[in-house]
């Protein structure tokens, strides 16, 4: 194994590769689109719930096409699967340029959760956990930086720059980001990388973590402890993606300023990258089965004290606390599925996983619209808080019951 200094020096073009599409994988994200949401909802007349409906719609598209686009990647050149990926966000951002009735706004959607959510993240997830074998902890908290970039850097600057600039500047100069820096360079990190751009049948599969043989996904799917991981493995998506997707109705509710959460994100994302470093040298130290069932704790305690307190600091305290549990959920589950399935056909397994977080994301904004519209904004940080204990303890049987089952096959 190497350390973070010998990783970064000897790997930094992959890890750059990786990094990118995890900071492009934003322009997909729930805390970005958040920053657009009243004005959609203002500029083309519709309901929270109706926009919540729009918004599932096309998120759930983008999942039915994950199963076909997904798998591709285990066998195709990386760097051109990262460039089609790259068009996508600019179609999407376009199209949001350029809204002026529900088809337009849908489809911008639809683009941008398809090429960031779905493909960004899975390019950043599969490559990584793919190609650095027993330092797949390490490289995946490295390379995971590129959301808390994102989430603390991007995101405040952005909704920052709204209200000075406007939504058509703001949409412009992302969309020359994506032009004139992600494609450039998603073409040329790795050219000289053909290990890395083009998986090959007999990758090398004998680190200390990974299984001595690769799942097909007909057999994960099969396999009954995967459900209860799949169901403690999205529950965070779900409740963040709500959360954010309706920040400015829960800080009217709370009486907060109305771009209090939009900042915050800077403090989310120092308890993200913090975490995510020190759960990447414990993964590859321990292997990530061991820290699998608790990383959600830190979860539930932020939206507990969400919902308890009314002060406004609290925002910072909670969002830290939730940046915690996802800066640590990364490398944990990434390396998991590895240790778990092998790194055969991970894309495809991959695919899958994020085909369900895609469904998962496109149902909470549905429920969350459905809920404020009731007034139950608040009480929501409550529900949110317990549900997080239950899918722990749900996690936690799921990981005692692997461990039965691999004893009782010795």
């Amino acid at each position: 194994m190497l350390n973070y200094p010998e990783l970064i020096r000897k790997e930094y073009r992959p890890l750059i590769f990786s990094t990118a599409n995890a900071l492009f994988s934003s322009l997909g994200q729930s805390h970005f689109l958040a920053l657009f949401s009243l004005t959609l909802i203002q500029g083309l007349q519709i309901s929270n719930t109706a926009y919540g409906t729009m918004y599932a719609g096309a998120t759930l598209l983008s999942a039915a096409m994950l199963p076909f686009l997904g798998p591709m990647i285990d066998r195709t050149d990386i760097r051109k699967y990262a460039f089609v990926t790259g068009l996508g966000l600019m179609a999407g951002l376009l199209a949001l340029q350029f809204y002026a009735n529900v088809t337009a706004a849908f489809l911008a959607l639809f683009f941008l959760r398809l090429s960031g959510q779905g493909l960004c993240t899975h390019i950043n997830g599969v490559c990584t956990a793919r190609y650095f074998g027993p330092d797949r902890g390490k490289a995946l908290s490295l390379t995971n930086m590129g959301f808390p970039l994102a989430e603390g850097v991007l995101t405040p600057l952005i909704a920052l720059s709204l209200a000075s600039r406007g939504l058509h500047w703001n949409l412009m100069v992302l969309l020359l980001a994506t032009t004139f820096v992600y494609l450039p360079l998603v073409l040329w990190i790795t050219r000289r990388n053909p290990k890395f751009n083009l998986p090959s049948p007999d990758v090398d599969e004998s680190d200390a973590f990974t299984s001595k043989r690769s799942w097909t996904p007909k057999e994960v799917l099969r396999h009954k402890v995967f459900y209860m991981l799949l169901v403690h493995s999205v529950f965070p998506a779900f409740a963040l993606s709500g959360f954010l997707v309706y920040q400015s109705n829960i800080s009217l509710a709370k009486g907060w300023p109305l771009n209090t959460i939009a900042v915050s994100m800077s403090l989310f994302a120092l308890g993200r990258l913090l975490s995510a470093f020190l759960s990447g040298l414990i993964v590859d130290a321990m292997g990530s089965l061991a820290m699998f069932p608790f990383y959600q704790l830190p979860l539930s305690l932020g939206f507990l004290l969400l919902w308890a307190f009314p002060d406004v600091s609290v925002i910072y305290i909670g969002l830290f606390l939730c940046g915690v549990s996802v800066g640590a959920a990364a490398p944990i589950k990434s390396s998991m599925w590895a240790e778990l399935y092998g790194i055969g056909h991970l894309g495809a397994i991959k695919s899958m996983m994020a085909t369900v977080v895609v469904v998962v994301t496109a149902m909470s904004p549905l429920f969350f619209g459905f809920m404020i519209d009731r007034h139950f904004e608040i009480n929501l940080m409550l529900g949110l808080a317990i549900f997080s204990l239950v899918t722990t303890a749900i996690g936690s049987f799921a990981i005692q019951v692997h461990k039965q089952q691999s004893n009782s096959t010795l």
